[in-house]
């Protein structure tokens, strides 16, 4: 079985490779392996994926999300304390690659298209350190996949904007500029492609800028509004309650979207609706900085190899977190209507590319 998984900050999405075909695999509570931990109060147990959220439930459990955002500062030595329980970074990475072979192998749309070796290519961020690489390698060849790759997550996303917007590249356009932004990190890479060629000109990265944040900005603001304080003095139960509330109810919003509402009743409080254009200003800072760095990016590219914004194809959307509807409108506004492609499926653009 050949597969590209791309290891996200807040979901792991895998597709497969079939005949000439790149389905993204389903598992029995859809299309994304969470990218949660849930650690055992008690001995230190660690549970992952749908397992963590379902311990997670129970009294005694921690959860921990967004746990590839400490490889940003990571190395081979890295620990995590949660729970009074000290725990080897590499091998919580290993354990979340092993229950995601399981899964794979046993309870997905891919189980039984091929026998149990699963080669697979990989994805990193763009500015990932060497520690990073070598520790998500290290742990999904420990968990039992036969590593054939390791790219970075824009160019992955690049050989998926390829494959289906090809005639968009011409002799006059051979440069794609990639935006790619997940849950916990965001990446702009300007590529060349042409023929076979898949050529990284420039690329810059902030690894702790993606969705995770507009849910802290939203939390922060709908906690002021509400009256409840700040979002730190909630304590951390019911902070990450209402983290998780706000997100539920950012990722149910659509560019028709007219209020935000949030369900306050976990903490007494009644629900809160909030006009759509007061929740988008709220990250409105957030999003700028992307385009910010999209800008430095094209500079890069002009000084480096003379790339000027009339020779790109397209600025290509990519990541889960780019389908807050206010990323879209700033590009658009900036680049214009015809000149911003969005991926179909966004969240799995990059494993795709892999694929």
């Amino acid at each position: 079985m050949r597969l590209g998984i791309d290891f996200g900050t807040t979901h792991t999405v895998a597709a497969l490779v079939d005949r000439g075909n790149y389905p993204v695999v389903g598992f029995e509570w859809g299309d994304v392996f969470p990218s949660v931990l849930a650690v055992a109060e008690a001995d230190g147990a660690l549970r992952f994926g749908p397992d963590a959220l379902a311990a997670a439930e129970r009294p005694g459990w921690r959860l921990v999300r967004s746990f590839k955002r400490l490889l940003g500062e990571a190395g081979p030595q890295s620990r995590l304390e949660v729970a009074g329980h000290r725990l080897a970074l590499g091998e919580i990475l290993a354990g979340h690659f092993a229950r995601l072979r399981e899964e794979l192998l046993e309870r997905s749309t891919a189980a039984g298209e091929g026998d149990r070796e699963l080669v697979v290519a990989l994805s990193v961020p763009a500015n990932a350190s060497s520690d990073q690489r070598f520790l998500t390698l290290a742990a999904a060849r420990e968990a039992g996949f036969a590593v054939e790759a390791l790219l970075n997550e824009p160019s992955a996303a690049g050989f998926e904007y390829a494959h289906r917007f090809r005639r968009t590249l011409t002799s006059r356009r051979e440069h794609v500029l990639v935006y790619d932004l997940g849950g916990g990190t965001f990446d702009a890479s300007l590529i060349h492609m042409a023929g076979l060629a898949n050529e990284v000109v420039a690329t810059a990265g902030v690894p702790r800028l993606g969705g995770d944040d507009f849910d802290e900005a939203l939390a922060a603001h709908v906690a002021a509004r509400a009256g409840l304080g700040s979002l730190e003095s909630l304590g951390e139960p019911a902070r990450h309650a209402l983290l998780d509330e706000v997100r539920r109810q950012k990722e149910r919003l659509s560019p028709q979207s007219r209020r935000l509402v949030v369900d306050l009743a976990f903490l007494g409080a009644p629900d809160l609706a909030l006009p759509v254009e007061e929740a988008y200003e709220a990250c409105r800072e957030l999003v700028g900085r992307t385009v910010e760095l999209v800008e430095e990016v094209l500079a890069a590219g002009t000084a480096r190899a003379g790339v000027v914004w009339e020779e790109v194809a397209s600025l290509y959307v990519a990541g889960g977190a780019s389908a807050f509807p206010p990323v879209l409108r700033q590009l658009r506004e900036r680049y214009g209507e015809k000149r911003v492609r969005r991926s179909p499926h966004p969240y799995a653009a990059t494993a795709i590319g892999l694929a």
